[in-house]
């Protein structure tokens, strides 16, 4: 029986570095095939067809289905993981013996060529002809258990004689499962590789925070951490570079770009730790160790019991709603917010700009930050 429960686990692995490194960052990128045809994302199919076709493979002794359907079942199950299992290869540029692993080096594979051909024999080409001349004959033989595949054969090589072939079902399936998990396991070396260089880019990058003026870090953060440029609107290249030369002009501007520091330090430690984390991972049995990109800490802290003439009101509804830019909605909490600060001048004029600006969403962003600030460090 495979142990599919490690299987699962390595798929995942796997997948979560596919979804979280190679299709955020161009660095992942090119250290793997990554032309246009694999950028429609079809290994997306192949990590789906494994999670479909994974319970298939999943024998036991209770297993009641009819002999010859689960068994023709569980022989292209296989034929087909092997073949994907070969794209996976191939789109992470694997190598062994410091070549790339091709289906020629797979066809020395015991663990692959055996059930392959059991497989073709019974499935693919069962009637085999090469110009004209029959090669083998197999058919399916009525013994034919949930344990074991019985057939008989016919094949040149012996004259065409009877021969009657027995595999176990077992067999099959430790072979796979030994084939699989070594093919597996060098993909995630090979992961590991691209995780270990991505985490010496980082660390690059966060060297050049104070070494680079503004736009030079701009750029080099398009080649080497894109993924930041998508936390908000006003992240993108070009309104970063216009809001930069305005932060001389207003608070609201400078605000917003120590803000773009701010946040750029705190995703930039924490994806090099969790990347780090990642170049550690192994499956344990029954229990899982990876540990999602973005990480998912939850910290518990004590929080003094305040008595109630000193709780002060956060406003974090009225500001998650202007947030939103919804018309109505900003017309309706802004006003609230200017009767509640309305001897507060930035606040007030904060709220105009937004008012007065609410289709530029640089114009309008850049006052929301610096009102959310203020009122945050006002409540």
């Amino acid at each position: 029986m495979i142990k599919t429960v490690e299987l699962i686990g390595k798929l995942n692995f796997i997948r979560d570095f596919w979804n979280h490194y190679v299709l955020e960052y161009q660095f992942c990128q090119k250290k793997i095939r990554f032309d246009d045809d694999i950028k429609t994302n079809y290994i997306g199919i192949i990590f789906g067809y494994f999670d479909d076709t994974f319970d298939l493979l999943s024998f036991s002794k209770s297993n009641t289905q009819p002999n010859f359907s689960y068994q023709i079942s569980l022989l292209q199950t296989i034929y087909v993981q092997q073949d994907f299992i070969e794209q996976m290869l191939y789109i992470f540029k694997c190598r062994k013996d410091g070549d790339l692993i091709d289906k020629s080096k797979l066809k020395v594979n015991s663990n692959y060529s055996i059930n392959r051909e059991i497989r073709n024999e019974l499935i693919g080409h069962p009637i085999r002809m090469n110009k004209g001349q029959l090669i083998s004959a197999s058919l399916f033989g009525y013994d034919t258990t949930s344990f074991t595949i019985s057939y008989s054969r016919y094949h040149k090589e012996n004259n065409h004689n009877f021969e009657h072939k027995k595999e176990e079902v077992s067999d099959i399936l430790r072979r796979h499962s030994n084939f699989i998990n070594e093919y597996f396991d060098i993909i995630i070396q090979k992961v590991k590789t691209i995780l270990e260089a991505f985490e010496k880019n980082l660390d690059d990058v966060k060297r050049f925070l104070n070494n680079k003026n503004f736009e030079s870090l701009i750029n080099i953060l398009s080649i080497k951490y894109e993924s930041i440029f998508d936390y908000n609107y006003n992240y993108e290249p070009n309104n970063l570079k216009l809001i930069y030369s305005n932060r001389e002009k207003h608070l609201r501007y400078k605000n917003l770009i120590d803000k773009f520091y701010f946040d750029l330090v705190e995703s930039l430690t924490e994806k090099i730790e969790s990347t780090k984390h990642l170049q550690t991972w192994q499956y344990i049995s029954k229990q899982e160790t990876f540990v999602e990109p973005y990480g998912s800490i939850l910290k518990f802290i004590d929080i003094e019991p305040e008595s109630t003439n000193k709780i002060k009101r956060s406003y974090q509804y009225e500001l998650s709603k202007l947030a939103n830019r919804d018309f109505d909605s900003f017309n309706f909490n802004s006003e609230i917010l200017k009767s509640n600060f309305s001897e507060n001048k930035l606040v007030i004029d904060e709220l105009n700009h937004m008012k007065n600006h609410f289709n530029n969403e640089i114009e309008y962003y850049c006052s929301y930050y610096l009102l959310y600030k203020t009122i945050k460090a006002n409540s």
